[in-house]
């Protein structure tokens, strides 16, 4: 992040203080493995952060393959999904492409 201009320090507590801290590891079981997929924030907000960060890696790192593959699987969820569902419902498009259920 110091590349970009960001403070490690600053980093980190933003990151400690958000869902960097691996929420998303730690909430896959309440959310996901429970089929609930009722995290509380909608799939089309997801993949506008998604884009947002796309867009500044495709800028500062062209070569960088694993947040424009992000976008693509955002962007193939929302067509599939709709913008509307639950963004932790992008595990059932996962699924269906793994061919097997997360439980």
């Amino acid at each position: 992040l110091k590349k970009y201009g960001v403070e490690p320090s600053i980093a980190l507590d933003v990151i400690n203080s958000s869902s960097g801290m691996s929420l998303q590891s730690q909430r896959l079981p309440q959310y996901v493995l429970s089929r609930k997929f009722d995290f509380g924030f909608q799939l089309a907000l997801m993949k506008k952060d998604v884009g947002i960060a796309a867009d500044l890696v495709e800028k500062l790192t062209p070569s960088a393959s694993l947040i424009p593959e992000v976008r693509r699987v955002m962007e193939t969820a929302e067509g599939e999904l709709g913008g509307d569902v639950d963004y932790m419902e992008v595990a059932k498009l996962l699924e269906a492409r793994a061919g097997c259920e997360l439980r």
